[in-house]
Parts: structure tokens; C-alpha cells; sequence
């Protein structure tokens, strides 16, 4: 047999033919004593009208009907085909997909009554089959379904996403979930190093998280994570904290798994970065950000934010400094002073991403124009002979802030500043421009 790029392959009940789709569009029927062609059946899926170089959209799932005299054809544009198995003509169309019916996506009844498609759209189709009507269609999986399978009398119906990492377990009588597994930990939604670069921990779609050592190809999966972004903080060498499903916080140790919970939690936790000296965990929540000293584990304390949801939290190499991103209708990024619990500046940029530079000096942010900036963080100054400090930071705000972080004085606003200096008397304050100025001003 001879084939370019097949998708998938299937016999007939009889074991006399084999169907085989192909990327091409193309589906060809083979006689299995011989390994040639038959002659007389033809089938290609429609061209793609998207696609430049006008390519068919793809072949992919099969399934022959039990008396071998019709085949199911799936296909990259959502549609199943039911053809005629001596000619290849279409019987009739089917459409209740968005997207790719996927290649273990089609199965039938053993009577041959009842079709089930299943795609990337995340979704499991119902079919009768004398009609070409839809029963009734499944959306409990989240995320793309790349598999389907029927036990033979019917009863139940088995579907996986790799992406999630779920397989569900289908009772067809009452149309209902009467079981899910996790397979392994879906779709990676965020990956840690411990501080020491021994042990890898990649959070799943699923709430499992995988521990790898690194130096080793053992695998330790444990369950009850929640499924967003960064859900998991190592905590020295040997600890981390993770967010679970319960929407909690626990610190683990990787030679076991029974939790310590975290008390003191203010609102729904949304991320969680630990400092690299060991001496900070950080947790962004719903209404705020909280801090705990890694070595006490106490009472928190919150930095005064104005942003919410706060999605993302990362601290400076040097342990000190800390960005945190919000999202919600007002999002932003600031950088925090966490051992003064000082703001160093406010923006209402909305970011995908921020981290810091090897000198702490600099953070490295994704816009939402999916460019990537390097911009200096610019000075902080005491002013002599107060319990204030002022601010510059490369969007050109200025500010004066009390040592707990509240804005108490706002100087001036321009073009990003470059450097910052405070006279010795504690009244007078110059900064460098971009443009290459120098403004001073008078301190309140």
C-alpha cells in the first residue's frame, strides 16, 4: 500500500476492506488480501477557503457501520460525512461541531443506530443515524476531547481530554457522568524550580501537580491544586506552598503529602511567589496582597494596594522588592518595598507579565501589545530629616510616600525619570528626564 500523511486507518467488520484518511482530504478504501486500492470509491473533503496554498481540509476519524455497506468521515472543519462504502458518494452531512472532529472522535452502536462525534471544540455530538438528527450533545469537558470509546453493549461511553488530563465515564440511559478520572495533570498552567534547581513542579489544567527531581525520571503526582497559573511557591529547598481547589493555602514538603494549612488568608488567592532568600511568601488575592515571614509562618501582614485580583506576583532576586499585576476592570502593576511595605510606584498599564532583572534594578514586562520592555525601576530616596521617602519611576510620577507606603504628596509627572537625588536640607528634590532635562522640585 502506498500513502501520503495517513490520519487513521480501520477495518471493516468483515475484515475484508480497510478505510484510510489523510491529510490530503482524501479517503481510500484498500483490500486487505491484495494491499491494492478498490477501484470505484472516491471521497475528498472540501477545500479550505482559509487556507492560502487551498488545501482540503483534513481527513480524520472513521468508523464503518456494522453491515460494512457505509462509513463515517470526520473531518478538520467539523463535519461528518456519511458515505456510501461501494462509491463514496455522500448519503448525508452532519454539523454540530466548531471545530476538528478529532481522529478516535466517531463511534456507533453496535446496532449501528446511534453515532457519537466527538472534537476539539470540547464537545460529544449524538446522532441518529436512519435520520442524520442530533439527539443531543455533552459539554461537560472544558477543554478540546481527543478520544471517545463505547462499550459494546452500549451502555457506557468513555471520553478523554489530554488537555484537561479528565476522563469522563458516560451512563447513555440517564445521559449522565457516573465517573472522572485525572490522566496525568492536563494541560501545564504553570512550572516552578525549587531554589536549588533539584526538583521540578509543573501545575496541571486538572489540579495535579507533578514533582520531578531533576536528576531523576521518577514522577510524584499529588491532587487538589487549583488550576490557575501560579498556584505554587518553593519555600527554601525542601517546602512549598500551593493553592488548593479549596481555595486555601498549604505548605508541603516533596518527601510528603500531608499538608500544613496557612492561616490568616484574606480573600480568594490568585498567586504566589516566595522570595529567594527564604525570608517572604507572597500571596495576591481578590481584594489584596499579604505577606508571611517564611520562618514564623504567623500573622501576615497586607500591603496597601488599590489593584484587585491580583494574578501574578514576583519578587527581585534581591528578596526586597516585589511587582504584582491586577486584573478585573481596573487592572495595573506596582512594585512594592515589602521589608518598609513601601509603594515604589503605581501604574495602570495593563500587562501580561512582569519579572525582574539579575540586578533587581530593571523589570522586564510583556504589554498588551505582546512586545517585551526592559525598564529601569529607577530611585527611591529618604528624605533627611523625615520619616519619608520619594519615588520616581520610569513612567515619570514622583511621589512621597510614609514608610507604611501611603501617598502623601504627589510632585510631579512627565517623562520617564532616569535619576533621582534629594537635597540635605530634605527640601528640594531633581530628577533626570529621558529627554535629557533636569527638573527640580520643592518638597511640601
Amino acid at each position: 500500500m502506498g500513502y501520503r500523511q495517513p490520519t487513521h486507518h480501520l477495518r471493516s467488520s468483515d475484515g475484508t476492506q480497510l478505510a484510510t484518511a489523510a491529510r490530503d482530504g482524501s479517503v481510500r478504501l484498500w483490500d486487505t488480501t491484495t494491499g491494492q486500492p478498490i477501484e470505484g470509491f472516491t471521497f475528498q473533503t472540501p477545500i479550505n477557503a482559509n487556507d492560502p496554498q487551498k488545501n482540503r481540509y483534513w481527513a480524520t476519524g472513521l468508523v464503518w457501520t456494522p453491515d460494512g455497506k457505509s462509513l463515517f468521515v470526520g473531518a478538520t472543519n467539523g463535519l461528518v460525512t456519511m458515505l456510501n462504502a461501494q462509491t463514496g458518494q455522500t448519503i448525508r452531512t452532519l454539523s454540530g461541531h466548531t471545530s476538528w472532529i478529532t481522529i478516535r472522535g466517531l463511534q456507533l452502536s453496535t446496532d449501528g443506530t446511534v453515532l457519537y462525534s466527538a472534537g476539539l471544540d470540547g464537545l460529544i455530538c449524538v446522532w441518529d443515524v436512519a435520520s442524520g438528527t442530533q439527539k443531543a450533545t455533552y459539554n461537560q469537558h472544558q477543554l478540546s476531547i481527543f478520544g471517545i470509546s463505547l462499550e459494546p453493549d452500549g451502555n457506557r461511553l468513555v471520553s478523554t481530554s489530554d488537555q484537561e488530563g479528565r476522563l469522563l465515564i458516560w451512563d447513555m440511559a440517564s445521559q449522565q457522568i457516573i465517573g472522572t478520572f485525572r490522566v496525568g495533570q492536563g494541560i501545564p498552567t504553570g512550572i516552578r524550580y525549587s531554589n536549588d534547581g533539584k526538583v521540578l513542579a509543573a501545575s496541571g489544567f486538572n489540579g495535579m501537580l507533578r514533582l520531578q527531581q531533576t536528576d531523576k525520571a521518577d514522577n510524584l503526582f499529588l491532587a487538589g491544586l487549583n488550576g490557575i497559573a501560579q498556584n505554587i511557591a518553593f519555600l527554601g529547598t525542601n517546602r512549598f506552598a500551593m493553592i488548593t481547589a479549596s481555595d486555601t493555602i498549604s505548605l508541603y514538603t516533596p518527601e510528603s503529602s500531608t499538608p500544613q494549612s496557612i492561616q490568616g488568608l484574606d480573600g480568594t488567592p490568585l498567586s504566589l511567589a516566595a522570595s529567594r532568600d527564604g525570608k517572604y511568601l507572597a500571596v495576591g488575592t481578590s481584594t489584596t496582597i499579604q505577606i508571611w515571614r517564611i520562618d514564623a509562618m504567623g500573622t501576615p501582614f497586607s500591603l496597601q494596594t488599590t489593584l484587585t485580583n491580583v494574578q501574578m506576583a514576583e519578587f527581585a532576586p534581591n528578596g526586597n522588592l516585589l511587582a504584582v499585576i491586577g486584573g478585573g476592570e481596573k487592572p495595573g502593576y506596582e512594585v512594592w518595598d515589602v521589608a518598609s511595605r513601601s509603594l515604589l510606584f503605581h501604574s495602570d498599564e495593563d500587562i501580561g507579565s512582569v519579572d525582574f532583572m539579575t540586578d533587581s534594578q530593571q523589570i522586564v514586562v510583556l504589554t498588551a501589545k505582546n512586545s517585551i520592555e526592559v525598564r529601569p525601576l529607577n530611585a527611591v530616596k529618604v528624605i533627611p530629616g523625615s520619616n519619608l521617602l520619594v519615588a520616581a519611576d520610569y513612567i515619570g510620577n514622583i511621589t512621597c510616600h510614609t514608610l507604611d507606603g501611603k501617598i502623601v504628596a504627589t510632585l510631579g509627572q512627565g517623562d520617564g525619570i532616569t535619576a533621582l537625588g534629594v537635597n540635605p536640607d530634605g527640601t528640594e528634590i531633581a530628577v533626570g528626564k529621558r529627554d535629557g532635562s533636569i527638573a527640580r522640585y520643592a518638597i511640601p
